[in-house]
């Protein structure tokens, strides 16, 4: 339950929609008492430190700052550090996959 987590924010900063700041949303975070020490790039995509609640709750929490602080409804999916790790380490295209830079994961 609790922990870190990868929270993944569907499109943000895709094309001239939803963008926002990245200094921005983690301000907003963590005046919701989100520590999101980290995000990736300006993809929408974030490392929450420490949370102490249900992953549900972070995907709703997230959410729910999103829409009221910053009018946009994007949905969030979060997965704990544990699970991100164990899907990343299964590599089944390692035989092929020459660049580590380009793995890519879908949830």
């Amino acid at each position: 339950m609790s922990g870190t987590y990868v929270a993944l924010l569907r499109g943000i900063n895709v094309g001239k929609s939803a963008r926002i700041k990245m200094v921005d949303l983690r301000a907003e975070l963590g005046a919701a008492r989100i520590d999101v020490p980290v995000t990736i790039l300006q993809s929408g995509n974030l490392i929450v430190a420490r949370w102490n609640r249900t992953r549900e709750e972070l995907q709703t929490e997230i959410t729910r700052v999103l829409w009221t602080k910053f009018e946009i409804a994007s949905p969030c999916i979060a997965v704990s550090a544990e699970t991100w790790s164990r899907v990343a380490m299964k590599r089944p295209l390692d035989d092929v996959a020459l660049d580590d830079s380009l793995l890519v994961l879908n949830f």
